[in-house]
């Protein structure tokens, strides 16, 4: 019993203790609460301040790229920003004075300065201010953001850090008092200690362990999301070597992670990009985010465009280096490219006219996206793929090989009559492939009709190549533009064709009505044939019996003529026998000149891909041949050429014979019936022609028969006429062959003589005398001679007056000689 009573006392004092340790854990806990709370909201309230300070220097830099801006959408873009920073600082000014008026009614925050809020109200009105005047005054504009920026500098700056500093160390000293009171209760924290140990400590234990499990799971989590991530994420060091790189990163630079590790961005990146690098990591230093395209270095040396978003590293307060995120561009690039080459494809094609322009265009388009070396287009022919248009410097061996088309079942290409693209990565045919054709491509030209009549084949040239998907989709998409625009152009120039065709044949017929010669009517027919039917070359070939003569009326192949004096006998034999089997045959054709059984090896290497050979007409013994020929290209000779060529040969021919019929009569109306020589008529053409236009001195002699009435009376007509012809011929043996002679009228007879100096008269009548002495062989023309005077062409250009200077001058030597021949 006698520690009975102790009991209620022990109880008493059990229950006081714990009373005691009950309240003055209760105690403890509220003011660990209070003060608990209290440094939760200085911490907000320092973070609010700092987030204050960021927006502050970020509105500062808004403030200057508005004032900066020219362009409307550069300043649109800018007040945008600077509005929604506006919007942000005046949420931070909210809580920040919420979480001020919580701490003041503690009475705990008599240290912030009463007068930031004012400032920061001042800084925010400014800024709105300045965001309205954005399209006012530069110089206004500029006024504002210079504030701002000294506002961000200067005093603003300095009252958020003093207020933060305030803050900070109002935190401090709450955490010292809380420290202090614990050290200075030592009893309750060994009693608290088994109330907390029971009651507080080991669910709080419980509950860091959560934490901790947490927070391992969060960073696993970070570290997979990180890894398996597509976006490339780097971290680097104040040095700006690399501490870390996602395998993503890794796999855009087909490196591993490891390898990268203390590398820096410079050696990832091509040196003419280093400048801007530079320009990035000063920004960072100083703060600031940035988000530029650069281009990565793979290990390969390949490019890879992407676009990074960098960020600033702190610990503490201090840069550590930068966190970047980088997204590959490639597939955005190469989408945009594909866009571009497609809208250019189609915007360039609607500017072709030509076949032969639309895939030349398309080659040079697609180059840009592809890697082509030709474009061939093969038109359906039967059971034949035949080509007929190029595009690029397809190889000479290479074009012998396409050029003998592809017949029925032996190749891919009839694979496309289903509308459907063949693409291979190496040629599927070993004559192809043997003389190094690399990746093809068969794309169907779906006609309107729904028809493939037309198949584009896509070389890569020398080496094989695998065709992917984005370069499937471009060659599908593109052949539809490609498809349109051929028909386009087969039409426009099907209407060209036509009205080429109708206004060449009027130029000949017009041709056919001019007065020049026969050879130059061929030759300017040709002349109006080459560019309308694409000729490379076109000659007149005269044949004279045996003999050959070509004259050159259209050639832009140069090298012909220079290649034709190269060829060996043989050749040329071949070359003539050609000729004369056109001449003998009629009109020949040949579409394929490599593919004739006598083809020449020299012109098929020269390029001749056709020639045809065109009898025209026979004229005074010669008969004259057109022959023409196409160098390169595709095009044979289609029936529409043809059929030009027949009719305008056919208009060449009546021309002819209408000249040959006008130079018939022409003839007759200008010769004298009885000598055969020249009348008055082609005399006074011919002197008048020598008056106006020869360059050079000349001669009239005029001639009078002495004798003639004589004769007529004594003999008769017939011996007068005899008198006159032989005379005549007697002048036309003795004349060079640039002498004239005419018979104008009667006994009269005159010569023209070219380069003709005076100091020639003796000799020149000394020959007329030896004319009239071989008349006189015949014994009844004995009492006949010849009178004859000069006149020179120096003397007067009027032919009457040499004609009558020469009639004077003759009348003179008739009265010398009188007396001589009595």
């Amino acid at each position: 019993m006698p520690r009975r009573p102790s009991q209620p006392y022990l109880r008493v004092v059990v229950y006081g203790v714990l009373v005691v340790v009950g309240g003055v854990g209760m105690t403890s806990n509220m003011m660990l609460t209070r003060e608990t709370k209290r440094i939760q909201q200085e911490v907000a309230l320092s973070t609010a301040i700092s987030h204050q300070a960021l927006l502050v220097e970020q509105m500062a830099r808004q403030a200057w790229h508005l004032s900066g801006a020219d362009a409307p959408d550069a300043r649109r873009a800018a007040r945008a920003a600077l509005q929604r920073s506006v919007t942000d600082l005046s949420g931070s000014r909210q809580s920040a004075a919420q979480l001020t008026a919580q701490l003041a009614r503690s009475g705990n925050a008599a240290d912030i300065k009463p007068t930031l809020s004012a400032q920061l109200h001042a800084y925010q009105t400014v800024a709105l201010q300045l965001t309205r005047t954005a399209d006012g005054p530069a110089a206004e504009r500029a006024s504002g953001a210079r504030w701002m920026d000294q506002q961000a500098s200067g005093g603003l700056a300095a009252a958020l850090q003093e207020t933060q500093r305030a803050v900070e160390r109002s935190s401090d000293a709450r955490s010292r008092r809380l420290a202090t009171f614990t050290w200075y209760r030592p009893v309750i924290v060994l009693s608290l200690l088994l109330f907390l140990t029971l009651l507080v400590f080991r669910p709080l234990e419980k509950r860091i362990e959560r934490v901790q499990d947490e927070l391992v799971q969060e960073r696993d989590f970070a570290l997979q999301v990180m890894t398996t991530v597509g976006q490339g994420l780097s971290v680097t060091d104040t040095q700006g070597r690399f501490e870390y790189v996602n395998p993503a990163y890794a796999r855009l630079l087909n490196d591993t992670p490891d390898n990268l590790l203390g590398r820096t961005p410079f050696d990832v990146t091509f040196e003419e990009d280093h400048d801007r690098l530079r320009s990035v990591r000063t920004q960072r230093q100083e703060g600031g985010t940035s988000t530029y395209e650069t281009r990565l270095k793979r290990a390969d040396g390949r490019a890879v465009p992407v676009l990074i978003t960098g960020s600033p590293r702190l610990s503490g307060t201090q840069w550590a280096g930068t966190i970047a995120a980088i997204t590959d561009l490639s597939a955005h690039k190469e989408t945009e490219q594909a866009i571009r080459i497609l809208a250019a494809l189609s915007h360039s094609l609607e500017l072709e006219r030509t076949p032969d322009g639309v895939t030349e265009r398309a080659l040079q388009v697609l180059s840009e996206a592809i890697d082509l070396a030709w474009l061939v287009l093969y038109v359906r022919d039967g059971s034949t793929f035949c080509p007929t248009l190029t595009s690029g410097a397809v190889p000479p061996e290479i074009w012998t090989q396409l050029s003998r088309g592809v017949p029925q079942g032996e190749g891919r290409i009839w694979d496309t009559l289903n509308g459907q693209a063949v693409y291979m990565d190496e040629s599927a045919r070993p004559d192809y492939a043997a003389l190094g054709v690399g990746s093809v491509a068969l794309i169907p030209l779906l006609r309107s009709t729904g028809d493939v009549t037309q198949v584009l084949c896509a070389f890569r040239g020398s080496r094989a190549q695998g065709w992917t998907a984005r370069e499937q989709v471009l060659l599908d998409t593109a052949a539809r533009s490609i498809s349109a625009a051929l028909e386009r152009a087969e039409l426009h120039q099907e209407a060209q064709n036509n009205a080429a065709y109708a206004e060449t044949l009027l130029a000949v017929s017009a041709l056919a009505e001019s007065a020049v010669g026969p050879l130059d009517i061929a030759l300017q027919t040709l002349q109006l044939l080459a560019p309308t039917l694409e000729l490379s070359q076109g000659s007149v070939l005269l044949l004279r019996g045996e003999g050959v003569e070509a004259v050159t009326a259209w050639d832009r192949t140069p090298f012909l003529e220079q290649l034709r004096q190269q060829l060996s006998p043989a050749d040329q034999e071949l070359l003539l026998a050609g000729v004369h089997r056109a001449a003998r045959g009629g009109a020949r054709y040949v579409p394929h000149y490599a593919q004739e059984p006598d083809a020449i090896a020299a012109l098929v290497e020269a390029g001749l891909r056709s020639v045809a050979w065109i009898p025209v007409a026979t004229l005074r013994g010669t008969q004259y041949l057109f022959v023409i020929t196409r160098f390169g290209g595709l095009r044979g000779w289609p029936p529409r050429d043809q059929a030009l060529i027949g009719a305008a040969t056919r208009t060449v021919r009546v021309a002819f014979e209408r000249q040959e019929s006008l130079r018939q009569l022409e003839q007759v109306a200008l010769t004298d019936p009885l000598t055969g020589l020249g009348n008055r008529r082609a005399m006074d053409r011919a002197l008048h022609a020598w008056t106006t236009e020869a360059d050079h001195p000349f001669a009239v002699l005029m001639m009078d028969l002495d004798g003639l009435k004589e004769v007529n009376d004594a003999l008769g007509h017939d011996w007068g006429d005899r008198l006159l012809r032989e005379f005549g011929q007697e002048l036309r043996a003795r004349v060079r062959s640039d002498d004239l002679v005419f018979r104008p009228s009667g006994d009269e007879f005159v010569v023209l003589l070219p380069e003709v100096q005076p100091a020639q008269t003796p000799e020149i009548l000394a020959w007329v005398q030896d004319a009239a002495a071989r008349v006189r062989r015949h014994p009844e023309l004995r009492a006949c001679g010849a009178s004859a005077g000069l006149a020179f062409s120096h003397e007067s250009q009027s032919p009457s007056v040499l004609l009558n200077l020469a009639d004077e001058r003759m009348y003179h030597d008739k009265r010398d000689r009188k007396p001589k021949r009595t």
